[in-house]
């Protein structure tokens, strides 16, 4: 299985200036090879959850301004009746909001019907109706069989991926060329929803201790510790880098082989632009914003117990 350790990987590296991926970091006077979880594995048994955004001390302010004060019961009142029901969603669900392959780009997927709000096109999504996207400015629906996904680029590194995109035409856009991926934004917007839920219920858990908001949050964290290790490095602009996202995200912009990319562009060994339109999960370099959710989601929930009052997660799944 694998481990939830997987998560905590940072996926996102800097443009190097030698030519031997680089990925040793200064932390004081100490030097740390971010890749080495040697130090993770000595220490991980020493820390006191929760340890990162909120500390007991807080949880335990929060309960209290909930006993207390009108103000703070609303609050919770407000998380609680905001949190989906999915009290009857199986495994399948989890597994389909959470997908295998690579997220796609929420940004540059224009509308070839209007062209509505150029260069990054603007989309209703719903979590309701998550298989389908509705241009803003026409209510075309996407996927459409009048504009099919018809190129598609194919990756084998982390297993056998398919990324499919219209072909039909493509956007010029500095000095790159931009082609809509109808169903790669489809899987953004669900891991990003999904990322999101399991901070939200981990909160709740936090405040009241109820463990099926934990069992919400440990579902969603077992999905992620499957499928996250999985995803590869890839641009906002439709650029994949088929190599372990490790080595990736130490050389986008010295890539040891081409890139995946879209004609007419060519392959240039460069993530297009560089680090900060790049990332595993998200499209646009801000991959800490899900590894700071996947952080707080579990380091509220890991110790949690069961209606039974064991432990909900097992040895091996933390």
């Amino acid at each position: 299985m694998k481990t939830l350790a997987f998560l905590l990987v940072i996926s996102c590296g800097t443009a190097l200036a030698t030519e031997q991926p680089h990925h040793e970091i200064n932390i004081g006077s100490t030097t740390t090879d971010i890749f080495d979880l040697e130090n993770w594995s000595r220490y991980r048994e020493t820390v006191h959850h929760p340890a990162t955004i909120y500390k007991k001390s807080d949880i335990e302010q929060a309960k209290q301004n909930i006993k207390r004060f009108r103000w703070a019961k609303k609050q919770l009142r407000s998380l609680e009746k905001s949190l989906p029901d999915w009290s009857d969603k199986d495994d399948s669900f989890i597994e389909k909001m959470i997908p295998t392959t690579t997220p796609g780009a929420v940004i540059f997927t224009m509308c070839p019907h209007c062209e509505y709000s150029p260069t990054h096109g603007q989309y209703k999504w719903s979590p309701d109706d998550p298989e389908k996207l509705t241009c803003s400015g026409c209510g075309t629906v996407y996927p459409n069989d009048q504009y099919p996904e018809d190129m598609v680029l194919k990756t084998t590194t982390t297993g056998e991926q398919e990324f499919t995109y219209y072909g039909g035409k493509s956007w010029h856009f500095y000095g790159h060329h931009i082609r809509s991926s109808w169903t790669g934004q489809i899987r953004s917007r669900k891991v990003k929803h999904m990322t999101q839920q399991a901070a939200r219920f981990a909160k709740a858990y936090a405040l009241t201790e109820n463990p099926s908001y934990a069992n919400t949050v440990k579902r969603i964290l077992l999905r992620f510790a499957e499928v996250y290790p999985n995803y590869l490095i890839y641009s906002g602009y439709g650029e994949y880098a088929d190599l372990d996202p490790k080595l990736a995200a130490v050389t986008l912009r010295e890539l040891p082989i081409d890139e995946h990319t879209l004609p007419p562009n060519q392959p240039n060994r460069v993530l297009h632009p560089g680090y900060w339109m790049t990332g595993r999960a998200t499209d646009t370099g801000m991959e800490g914003g899900f590894i700071r959710d996947m952080t707080l989601a579990y380091d509220l929930t890991c110790e949690a117990l069961g209606p039974d009052g064991k432990p909900l997660f097992s040895q091996e799944q933390r």
